[in-house]
């Protein structure tokens, strides 16, 4: 599996082949699969690119059924902590739907927005990434989440060059969740 690239307002959004094997073994192809997800992790590769280079996956004392997710938010705060020593960024949230071209409910959208508002951070937008049952990349909804929207994001076409402003204030890259 190779690295898929997506657009958004704020710039270039790489996620790695092993965030993608991690989505990917949560795939719910069975009628019995759960829900899975987990939290984004990555890197400022500059001021307009990001690479998420890890996908966690469901904690222990989450609560997973077929049609939800509900997060062990204790267990994620301590990811964030551990991968922030290790010198990786906090991105976003992934869940699982059991759908091939998935797509955000209102709740999703809602959730997404006042962990954004709630959380200190600074960033411009957090990342939200719900994993279809379909073939990447159509399986992958990828959205940029501030307190208030949530944008979807593109597949980024091969060699094109764009400019947009960066996802992260670089100046203040000292203050993370």
């Amino acid at each position: 599996m190779t690295d898929i690239v997506f657009q958004s307002r704020f710039g270039e959004v790489i996620f790695s082949a092993g965030c993608l094997a991690v989505f990917e073994s949560f795939q719910q192809k069975k009628v019995s699969s759960a829900e899975a997800g987990g939290q984004l992790f990555g890197v400022f590769t500059e001021p307009r690119s990001v690479r998420v280079s890890v996908a966690t996956g469901p904690s222990r004392g989450s609560l997973r059924s077929r049609f939800s997710f509900h997060p062990n938010r204790a267990a994620e705060k301590r990811e964030i902590e551990s991968f922030h020593q290790r010198g990786l960024h906090y991105l976003g949230d992934w869940h699982s739907h059991p759908e091939p071209r998935p797509s955000p409910s209102l709740s999703d959208e809602n959730k997404m927005m006042q962990i954004f508002g709630a959380s200190h951070h600074d960033l411009n937008c957090v990342l939200m990434v719900i994993v279809g049952t379909s073939e990447f990349p159509d399986a992958l909804w990828v959205g940029a989440v501030t307190d208030s929207d949530v944008a979807p994001l593109t597949i980024r076409p091969k060699h094109a060059d764009v400019s947009h402003p960066s996802i992260c204030n670089p100046a203040r890259l000292d203050r993370w969740c």
